[in-house]
């Protein structure tokens, strides 16, 4: 279902929407009441797929490029788990539809289905290679990401992280009073060292600006005291494009503040 549509159909005109009127929205829960809409309709899409055969190991072809070990069938049957499951939770991003299953170790995201969200994906995946080689492979969930046969549309399994361990690290979260004391050991802070110096590289090098401003990084302390921090999106966008002028700001000015601890 197309967003603009969706904001149309609840009187909203989201091309003219300003920063103050969505945080209104979301105050008086429009944004979920939207997010409902979403929900339902690709729900309704999924009843009409015929699942056995949609997702049959048959249908899989996995994409190689991104180096995962995971063969057709056992793809087939966590997709098929996830997307049986009716209990399963809906999230959105602004390329992917996301399923999330107890009965599985992976999320499942399908990409939307219109030009934009494809081409946008499209480049994410490239970005995630670049990302993935500049930054290291120790800072990203894995994944595994699937070419369906019968209508060429991609979906990915991405290792699932437990909420319960895992938090957002991002510039609207206030997060330095928990990351400090782990950063004073010195494998925790050159770990955090490692993941901040790839980000820059990759700016310098590439252009390309970790998106720090949603819920892509997290992080996790566990019982031993040891940090880990994972990228579960690829979304970047040109620090040196004048357009990305306050967004660049923002996420330099956090990662400034994470380099002090």
């Amino acid at each position: 279902m197309d967003r603009d549509k969706v904001f149309k159909e609840i009187g909203i005109d989201r091309k003219n929407l300003s920063e103050d009127q969505l945080k209104q929205l979301v105050k008086n829960n429009i944004v979920d009441v939207y997010g409902e809409i979403i929900k339902k309709g690709f729900r309704e899409t999924i009843k009409k797929v015929d699942i056995e055969s949609y997702f049959s190991p048959e249908n899989i072809a996995i994409r190689n490029e991104y180096r995962s070990n995971m063969d057709p069938n056992k793809a087939s049957q966590h997709i098929k788990d996830v997307v049986k499951d009716q209990d399963s939770q809906f999230r959105q991003g602004y390329h992917w539809n996301v399923l999330i299953s107890e009965k599985c170790p992976y999320v499942l995201k399908f990409i939307k289905h219109n030009d934009s969200a494809l081409r946008s994906a499209e480049n994410h995946l490239q970005n995630y290679l670049i990302m993935k080689s500049v930054i290291g492979e120790e800072f990203f969930a894995k994944q595994t990401v699937i070419r369906l046969k019968e209508s060429r549309r991609q979906v990915i399994l991405q290792e699932k992280l437990n909420p319960k361990e895992w938090s957002s690290l991002s510039a609207y979260q206030e997060v330095f009073e928990n990351l400090s004391n782990v950063a004073k050991q010195s494998e925790n802070k050159a770990k955090l060292d490692r993941f901040l110096n790839g980000i820059q590289r990759l700016s310098n090098e590439h252009r390309l600006l970790v998106d720090a401003l949603g819920d892509n990084i997290f992080y996790k302390i566990n019982d031993e005291g040891n940090l880990n921090i994972k990228l579960i999106d690829y979304g970047c966008f040109d620090p040196k494009n004048p357009k990305n002028s306050s967004q660049t700001q923002s996420v330099e000015k956090f990662l400034n503040e994470l380099r002090k601890l």
